[in-house]
């Protein structure tokens, strides 16, 4: 089955002690780039969380966004000082007083000081809200997962219907083949003509610097490469996991199309040679958010 790595999920829980947000998203690369946007009180709680994550997500830049909220006030949660605060607002404002300042942003120089909301000092996150944050990822997660599946069978529909035209071209391009070298031969035999009399040909050498050319331009076996590329293709995509090798396969399909149209050396051909690289190019593009 073809997986996205485009997804997206999210989870909220709410009751009347704790308030979680857990949003997740991710989008395509060739590595598994994981990142956490959580409360500083969570930093020794990450490797917890990032095995989590991992066991439901493998590969794709990974944005992971978590945001709590105590609703009961709980030392080990707490941001401000209150103590501290009150403090410091009061010996300020006695000294704006005695100073005779009338500035109105007493409360902001108070809150903005290091002692006040000290991040370092926050103690740790209580076991019971952890055990929320936890559960909101691992649902978050999976209706990401859910998103990549939806995702993957679009992206198969439209991958099989760009091979699909591919495999239509190649099959035109083989009907005009079987024409092609008749056609190359006359205009072979119409050009020596021209420049060499009748009775000063060869004819058992000439026979053989005709055939001789028509194998060098001869496109039979890249067109029986191609349609074993076009069946690989479409076996891979029912497998697991098979971004890379969509990938690499791409590599193998555009490598025969441009010896194709070098060595045609046909109107035709080569126009029909021109609507495969389109639909590969739509490939590639594809397969680069195949996980």
């Amino acid at each position: 089955m073809i997986l996205s790595m485009t997804g997206f999920g999210s989870s909220r829980f709410e009751d009347d002690k704790y308030k979680v947000q857990v949003e997740v998203k991710s989008l395509n690369s060739k590595f598994f780039d994981l990142q956490f946007r959580i409360p500083r009180s969570l930093s020794d709680k990450e490797i917890e969380l990032r095995a989590i994550a991992s066991k439901y997500l493998s590969r794709g830049k990974v944005l992971i966004n978590i945001e709590c909220e105590a609703k009961v006030e709980d030392p080990s949660f707490s941001f401000i000082n209150t103590h501290k605060f009150k403090a410091l607002y009061n010996e300020i404002a006695a000294l704006a007083k005695e100073t005779g300042y009338t500035g109105d942003d007493i409360f902001r120089l108070t809150i903005e000081q290091p002692e006040i909301a000290n991040t370092s000092q926050l103690g740790e996150t209580p076991e019971e809200l952890f055990n929320v944050i936890k559960q909101e990822l691992e649902s978050a997660l999976k209706k990401c997962c859910s998103f990549r599946e939806t995702e993957g069978k679009n992206l198969e529909t439209e991958l099989r219907q760009y091979i699909g035209k591919i495999d239509l071209l190649r099959k035109d391009i083989g009907e005009k083949e079987k024409v092609r070298a008749t056609r190359l031969r006359e205009r072979l035999e119409g050009s020596i003509a021209k420049l060499i009399k009748p009775e000063d040909i060869d004819e058992n050498r000439m026979e053989q610097e005709i055939i001789f050319y028509l194998e060098k331009l001869d496109i039979t076996e890249e067109l029986v490469r191609l349609e074993s590329h076009v069946k690989h293709f479409d076996g891979v995509l029912k497998e697991d996991n098979c971004g890379k090798k969509l990938g690499f396969l791409s590599q193998e399909l555009g490598r025969e199309i441009n010896t194709i149209g070098s060595k045609a050396n046909d109107a035709e051909i080569q126009k029909t040679v021109v609507l495969m690289k389109e639909e590969l190019e739509k490939i590639k593009e594809q397969s680069l958010n195949v996980l």
